[in-house]
């Protein structure tokens, strides 16, 4: 039997609540993990706003405990758009986690929120 500490389910995962640097609460859910290539899955949303994004993971880097996510997505409205997630996991109090998100579109709008965890978690497994 394998212990989770020792062997995570993925390489990077989390899910949670921010409060963003934007003014506004925000949602997430992601997973990334490398077997061949890096694959899984980002999704944010502000339902406040109105902001959100469902994206896949293409890219993927962990050191310490922190990891760089990079990949494409669509926003809430259909928009396509290219995204980058920092998150800063490990920690044992939540509020010491911090996410963050930034993406552009093809019109050049950008959108970016970064904020410590109010509820949830963020786990980094350096490669």
């Amino acid at each position: 039997m394998r212990s989770l500490t020792t062997f995570p389910a993925k390489r990077v995962e989390g899910e949670g609540d921010e409060n963003g640097d934007d003014g506004h609460k925000g949602h997430f859910r992601f997973e990334a993990e490398r077997e061949c290539k890096a694959s899984g899955g980002m999704d944010f949303e502000e339902t406040d706003s109105g902001r959100g994004i469902k994206g896949s993971v293409d890219t993927y880097t962990a050191v310490g405990n922190t990891a760089t996510i990079t990949g494409a997505g669509t926003l809430l409205d259909g928009t396509p758009v290219h995204y980058t997630a920092i998150v800063l996991g490990n920690a044992p109090l939540i509020g010491a986690n911090r996410f963050a998100i930034s993406w552009v579109t093809s019109t050049l709008s950008v959108f970016h929120t970064s904020g410590a965890l109010t509820d949830g978690y963020i786990a980094v497994h350096a490669q």
